[in-house]
Parts: C-alpha cells; sequence; structure tokens
C-alpha cells in the first residue's frame, strides 16, 4: 500500500476526486467537494484552529451544512460512493 493510501486510512479521511457532480441537483448549492476537503484537513489535523474561518468563507454565499435537509440527491453522483449527507452533518456538528 503507498504511503498516500495507508495515510488516508489511518485518519479516516473521506475520499472524494474532487468531480463536482454531487453538487448537480444540490437544492442549496453546498460547496461540497470543497467541505469534504476541509473535513479531511480537521481529520488530519485533529484541530478546528483556522478552519473554522475557511468554513465561513466556503458558506458564506451559500447555505451552512446545518440547512441540509437529508434529500441525499447528491449521493446518487457520487462516483466514490461517499455517503455525503453523514459527512454534511458531520461538518455541521464541528462548525455551525
Amino acid at each position: 500500500m503507498s504511503d498516500t493510501l495507508n495515510s488516508c486510512v489511518a485518519t479516516g479521511r473521506i475520499k472524494c476526486d474532487g468531480c463536482r457532480l454531487c453538487m448537480n441537483d444540490c437544492p442549496l448549492d453546498l460547496k461540497i467537494p470543497e467541505l469534504i476537503k476541509l473535513y479531511n484537513k480537521y481529520l488530519v489535523h485533529k484541530t478546528k484552529a483556522n478552519l473554522k474561518h475557511e468554513y465561513e468563507c466556503l458558506t458564506v454565499d451559500t447555505a451552512k451544512t446545518s440547512d441540509c435537509a437529508g434529500c441525499r440527491v447528491c449521493e446518487g453522483f457520487c462516483r466514490e460512493n461517499v455517503k455525503i449527507y453523514e459527512v454534511v452533518r458531520t461538518i455541521a456538528a464541528l462548525f455551525d
């Protein structure tokens, strides 16, 4: 296993290739790939320092993750089969 893959497994990072397909029909226009990237930073560094500001910048012109109603439309588009709704709820608990 590569060092990069070992690191992903060890930290529990979410595999997202940033394709943005998940955003196609999101009624809230959440920036899902960027939010997942932010969450992965949290998992690696185990701190919210500086990340709260980054979250605020990501959500300044869109809904907050806590506004997600859980329609799960995004999950139907995800090539990585990420349980996006669960990730979004976790991000909401951390940053909203």
